[in-house]
């Protein structure tokens, strides 16, 4: 998930069509072979008439009105349970929030949270830890609000795969999809006799014709920004993809879940080589410590990036992201960066805008080079993956684990899906992108406009850690500094490479002391809360 603003509303008719399920009987209860609390409280079955409340911790404005109602209508079909939804600012106070709470008091915790917001890169490390309970369980549970169906029939499988972390276990269930890619002026393009580029040479030099044309900041630099320097970094270090991940002999190593791990071949015209494999955390950290960062695939990186920042506007260190869509609206900037969760908010306000401010627009996906470079084989990937990612915290509570799951499986049922895509857009709220669950679809007006972010294959954002793109929150200020830096052609690139190589090595030493990992990946050590 994404930090975003600016909000949309649109004829619910025109976007969301949906196939409504009926709901079934009862689901199972128990507690699993391994441990593990399993099942669903219900009405019948002996189920715990105890009153309990759990929690589903979010960001502001995500879905949230929908998902207020859909809690109030959970709990009015179980008096037994108060679902509440919890509201938080940002990012980082979410992290700080969970972090927190599990460490001090695990009972004040949410129950359900994003998994992608916690702060760490591999939501496996978090079930080692025994912050988040494994959801393979639950996933072949039968759904009472689906038809009995078993909960993994609802979701994608695809995505379901790329949920498995480094334990070889399920981290969370994905509920909707995200890109990322660039916006464009098409009317502009058309006056101009410009074409989407196809190469970044195209990008750099069409760019300039839009600066000749008047526009002194052609490109229009969001937060994401950034999502150049993660994919060139994906297109080149893929192809070490099999010193990362986990293999037979390894600690972590589990036949069920890691089996296209052995299998695995790269092959740089085969995109999807490493779709659904699982990476280990000390690899990559073994992988990043000994890389060295002043090499010639990320100085290309980093000096590209710098390239097309000649075309930000100046501040871009530090966006304002609702300035940059404002600036993309009244055409002042003819194309910026960001993500698929703008297309319902620039379909919404195209509308209300006067017809003679009016303008065509679409999107184009990260472009290759002119020519062709053998550290950058085959072409680049560009991101669509799950947005909000929900996942159970540990709370040693079994009764807890059996309400939290049954809300997640009401949740993930395409009839209550539906209403929180419909409750959203009513709201004149926002949706990130198509739907997981099954059954839910955005109109293909939408889906047209999303073909800018697809690309064959999604890049893994493993892969930047090794190109100088990871740094501690406390140490932000001074890695946006050499940066800009950077950037402004104040510091060369040998100094700014030894800048990454300490930001980047300070990560590694924090994350293994976090997770108390001792860099053997042969042994899978309990990691320490």
């Amino acid at each position: 998930m994404f930090k975003r603003s600016k909000w949309f509303s649109l004829s619910l008719a025109s976007i969301v069509s949906v196939s409504l399920m009926l709901s079934g009987c009862t689901g199972n209860s128990g507690i699993s072979n391994n441990g593990t609390p399993v099942g669903s409280p219900s009405d019948s079955g002996g189920a715990n008439q105890e009153k309990r409340k759990i929690v589903l911790s979010t960001i502001k404005n995500y879905y949230t009105t929908a998902l207020k109602q859909v809690a109030k209508d959970y709990s009015e079909l179980h008096p037994e349970t108060t679902v509440e939804i919890e509201i938080i600012a940002d990012n980082a106070t979410y992290a700080q929030n969970f972090t927190t709470k599990m460490s001090a008091d695990k009972k004040v915790a949410p129950d359900i949270v994003h998994t992608n917001l916690l702060g760490v890169a591999d939501e496996g490390s978090l079930i080692a830890k025994g912050w988040l309970l494994p959801l393979d369980e639950l996933l072949d549970e039968e759904n009472e609000y689906n038809d009995n169906k078993k909960v993994r029939e609802a979701i994608d499988p695809k995505y379901l795969t790329l949920a498995i972390g480094s334990t070889g276990q399920t981290t969370y269930l994905p509920f909707d999809l995200v890109g990322l890619g660039v916006y464009y002026n098409k009317t502009v393009f058309k006056q101009l006799g410009i074409e989407p580029p196809a190469t970044f040479e195209d990008w750099f030099a069409i760019s300039n014709q839009l600066r000749d044309a008047g526009y002194k900041s052609p490109i229009g630099a969001s937060s994401f920004s950034n999502w150049v320097v993660l994919a060139l970094a994906d297109w080149a270090y893929r192809k070490d993809a099999s010193q990362l991940v986990t293999l037979p002999g390894d600690g972590r190593y589990d036949e069920s879940t890691m089996s296209k791990n052995k299998d695995m071949n790269y092959s740089p015209d085969d995109p999807i080589f490493d779709e659904g494999v699982v990476f280990d955390p000390e690899k990559i950290i073994n992988y990043g410590k000994n890389i060295n960062m002043n090499n010639p695939v990320n100085e290309k990186i980093w000096n590209t990036y710098k390239s097309l920042s000649k075309f930000f506007p100046e501040g871009f260190s530090n966006p304002d992201d609702n300035q940059t869509y404002a600036q993309f609206m009244a055409q002042k900037v003819p194309m910026y960066m960001y993500g698929s969760w703008q297309v319902g908010t620039i379909l919404g306000d195209m509308q209300k805008l006067p017809d003679d401010k009016k303008f065509e627009w679409g999107t184009f996906k990260i472009p290759t080079f002119a020519q062709p470079d053998p550290n950058f084989p085959g072409q680049p990937r560009s991101l669509l993956v799950a947005g909000h990612k929900l996942g159970i915290a540990q709370k040693d509570d079994p009764e807890q684990y059996k309400r939290a799951a049954d809300f997640l499986k009401y949740l993930y049922s395409p009839e209550t899906t539906a209403k929180v895509f419909a409750i959203t857009i009513e709201s004149g709220e926002f949706v990130q992108g198509p739907s997981l669950v099954r059954g839910v679809q955005l109109s293909d007006e939408i889906n047209a406009y999303l073909d800018g972010f697809k690309a064959e294959g999604n890049l893994r954002t493993e892969y930047s850690e090794f190109v100088g793109a990871l740094k501690l929150e406390a140490e932000t200020p001074q890695k946006t500094d050499a940066e800009l830096k950077f950037m402004q052609d104040k510091m060369d690139w040998n100094t700014f490479a030894e800048k990454l190589t300490k930001f980047t090595g300070n990560v590694l030493d924090d994350r293994v002391k976090s997770f108390g990992y001792d860099l053997d990946p042969a042994t899978a050590e309990k990691v320490q809360p």
